[in-house]
């Protein structure tokens, strides 16, 4: 390719660019935080921190709950960003194919999403190793308002209070009954 079709090639990339960000300033407001998805094998992903950990998780607006996998939950024991005393019980969940499986719940004392710093969100402990980490309403709806546009995660501007989940206290009587629409019926 010789140095002029190098240059009109740069020159309508950087062209596509500018359109695309502009399209992202016209619905991000000032104050608002916009983050750069991830496409991975058709949905979108982005980066989260779990006690000060960070990783990619699916923003998974079809998921009631956050869910992390076993995997993820011993390497957060590892590294004492999680302890037994954070685990709330156990609880019944139908995945897609039907199947109802027994998990822990454990609460994370800090979530954070892009400029959101969660608080005292509760997950579900997938039965699988490798299972995907997904960001579930529950931790979505706390964030406040957002919208995607263009592979951008927005943000919109916020009161800039830290976002706390309540969490009910758990005792051997209400853990068959804790947060019962983890089971559909």
């Amino acid at each position: 390719m010789d140095s002029t079709k190098i240059f009109r090639h740069a020159m309508v990339r950087m062209a596509c660019v500018a359109i695309l960000l502009n399209s992202v300033a016209q619905v991000a407001g000032a104050s608002d935080y916009v983050m750069k998805m991830k496409r991975l094998s058709g949905v979108y992903t982005i980066q989260c921190e779990v006690n000060g950990v960070k990783k990619d998780f699916i923003f998974d607006t079809g998921a009631a709950h956050t869910s992390l996998s076993q995997e993820f939950v011993n390497e957060l024991l590892a590294k004492r960003k999680i302890s037994k005393s954070d685990f709330v019980g156990t609880i019944q969940t139908r995945n897609a194919s039907g199947v109802i499986d027994n998990n822990a719940t454990v609460v994370l004392k800090q979530l954070r999403v892009g400029n959101r710093m969660l608080h005292n969100v509760k997950a579900i402990v997938a039965v699988s190793q490798k299972a995907p980490l997904l960001l579930g309403l529950n931790a979505i709806d706390l964030i406040g308002e957002w919208s995607i546009r263009n592979g951008y995660l927005i943000l919109h501007e916020y009161n800039q209070e830290p976002v706390t989940s309540t969490v009910a206290p758990v005792n051997n009587n209400t853990v068959n009954n804790y947060d019962s629409d983890f089971v559909e019926r």
